[in-house]
């Protein structure tokens, strides 16, 4: 029996059969502290965005007021689209940040 090694892999050759190589495996382990980082990552980007949407949201709302009180009627439609977008926005980042924990 032939055997050559190599830094890569080892073969080893023997009478009549065909030669098999035999490779080093390499595994990778992810730690604790690893994916307690991401998940901390994600939760604090979740949770600025859920503050920015109560930003969006009172400003739509300050818009609404202003447009109710002045009586134009443009501004009080654009605050009421946008209230609605705000409003899906919240409401599904609101259940993804619940669903996460």
């Amino acid at each position: 029996m032939v055997r050559r090694t190599c830094s890569t892999h080892t073969e080893r050759n023997t009478h009549m059969t065909a030669t098999t190589t035999e490779r080093p495996t390499q595994t990778v382990e992810t730690t604790a502290t690893q994916a307690t980082t991401t998940d901390t990552q994600t939760e604090a980007n979740r949770l600025t965005f859920a503050v920015a949407m109560i930003a969006v949201m009172f400003a739509v709302m300050v818009m609404a007021v202003v447009g109710a009180v002045t009586g134009i009627p443009t501004l009080m439609f654009a605050s009421s689209v946008l209230a609605a977008i705000t409003m899906g926005v919240g409401i599904y980042t609101g259940v993804n940040l619940l669903e996460a924990r």
